[in-house]
């Protein structure tokens, strides 16, 4: 299983995805370059969502 060890850049994407919905893609990809999340990981989660890590519960238990 993964273990996601960087929870401050997760924060980031997550922020993003909503940046996203509400402004748009071009919005979301600036504030991950000023957030400095590297460019092939801003590509993967903007333009493939569907590869994106889950994000880690709260609690650090997946549920299925």
């Amino acid at each position: 299983m993964y273990t996601r060890t960087n929870a401050a850049m997760a924060g980031d994407v997550d922020a993003a995805l909503t940046i996203e919905t509400m402004h748009g893609v071009s919005r979301a990809w600036m504030y991950l370059e000023l957030c400095r999340v590297p460019p092939h990981v801003i590509l993967r989660v903007l333009a493939e969502p569907e590869l994106r890590r889950a994000a880690i519960p709260a609690d650090g238990v997946f549920r299925s």
